[in-house]
């Protein structure tokens, strides 16, 4: 019932009208109800989901209110849960007085606190329904911008982003990774000869041949035109050359376009060593492929 929900509400309260009417409301609202059994279980509750608020009714007094609520300010992953109370004192101030330096938003009186709630439960989980779409577009907006909108690999600047990546798991693990740069052969001729939309469809049928032969940690970016790179992890110089070479020999095995084309590629292989930057690599492996194009394209070349 609760698979789609965003929004959790648990609660701690002695009274089977309570209960009731707040799963009630919670089933109309489309919003998850816990109805914990004493303190230790709504502590138990906190660590097993994500809980959006907590409610307390004062039947359960104020000394169990105060205790749980203290027990759940020590821990710091749950200390700022937006806590309310339903109260059924005469008066609530005293109460008040003591809840002053927990973050407890609101005390309703028993009197109206249905209405009180179901207006609270509302605007809560309209207001946490926005944050999380608003969150989701700002992800996708920043996945388009780091992709390649024709291969669908990652563009010059997600392969900044993932450099940046690269060199902090290798501060971490001390394991390299390598970076493989290669362009296709004589692609100019490819579009002066067959048009612009065949260059695209041979540079599609790359990218897939070459992400179908990567492992889903390293990374395919079309760099620029018809010159891509990949980041291999966990990858010394040699594991890469054995790596670009299989590549090399994919490429120039596939045929492209209903003219059934064939392609070739040159390759330029590096190792990260500590303290290199993207341009420094690049230009490294630039070499290289420049290197592999002068012995006669379609070959690897690593340092």
């Amino acid at each position: 019932m609760y698979e789609n929900t965003s929004f959790r509400l648990l609660t701690l309260s002695a009274s089977l009208t309570v209960q009731e009417t707040l799963m009630q409301i919670c089933e109309n609202l489309v919003i998850e109800h816990i109805n914990a059994e004493d303190c230790t279980h709504v502590l138990e509750n906190l660590l097993d989901y994500k809980i959006d608020l907590i409610l307390f009714h004062t039947a359960i007094g104020e000394e169990t209110i105060l205790k749980t609520i203290e027990m759940i300010q020590r821990d710091d992953l749950y200390r700022d849960t937006p806590i309310i109370i339903v109260s059924d004192l005469k008066t609530n101030e005293t109460l008040a007085q003591k809840l002053s330096l927990f973050p407890v938003i609101s005390i309703f009186a028993y009197a109206n606190w249905r209405y009180q709630v179901k207006s609270l439960l509302e605007l809560l989980k309209c207001k946490m329904e926005k944050e999380i779409n608003l969150s989701d577009n700002l992800i996708q907006t920043e996945e388009i911008n780091f992709i390649d909108p024709l291969t669908g690999t990652l563009n010059r600047r997600g392969g900044e982003k993932q450099f940046e990546s690269c060199v902090g798991y290798y501060a971490s693990n001390k394991e390299p990774f390598s970076l493989v740069i290669f362009d296709i052969d004589f692609f100019k001729k490819v579009n002066d000869t067959y048009g612009h939309d065949v260059g695209d469809e041979v540079l599609v049928k790359i990218a897939s041949i070459i992400k179908q032969s990567i492992r889903k940690e390293d990374s395919l970016i079309r760099f620029g035109g018809e010159e891509f790179m990949v980041f291999l992890s966990d990858c010394n110089i040699d594991m890469a050359k054995e790596k670009a070479e299989s590549f090399r020999k994919k490429i120039e095995s596939a045929t492209y376009s209903l003219h059934e084309l064939k392609i070739t590629a040159s390759f330029g292989v590096v190792e990260y060593k500590a303290g290199a930057t993207l341009e420094n690599l690049t230009k490294q492996a630039d070499t290289l492929l420049y290197k592999a194009k002068a012995g006669g394209r379609n070959r690897v070349c690593s340092i």
